[in-house]
């Protein structure tokens, strides 16, 4: 039904350019929605912050923003595949 919408061809191009199999911890509803409210809010920066969150932070720069995120979000994975995370408002 989205497809539709032209507003979001450019988001869900990009989108499409970002996911792979190495990346699926970018593929919850509520990092979508992250990235897609930083998108609309800047669509230069987004694609850079989320690109480098994708290829696992910025190299060598363990305190980067980018890098921090993404070791989250593969810990918070991680944790999930083994049961670890009873709860953390994530569907």
């Amino acid at each position: 039904m989205l497809f539709g919408e032209q507003g979001l061809h450019g988001f869900l191009c990009w989108l499409g350019e970002l996911f792979s199999i190495k990346t699926p911890e970018l593929k919850r509803v509520t990092i979508i929605a992250a990235m897609y409210g930083t998108f609309i809010a800047n669509e230069k920066e987004a694609q850079k912050f989320w690109g480098q969150v994708a290829r696992g932070g910025v190299e060598y720069e363990d305190t980067a923003p980018a890098t921090i995120l993404d070791a989250w979000l593969k810990s918070v994975a991680e944790d999930r595949r083994n049961g670890a995370v009873a709860n953390v408002g994530w569907n």
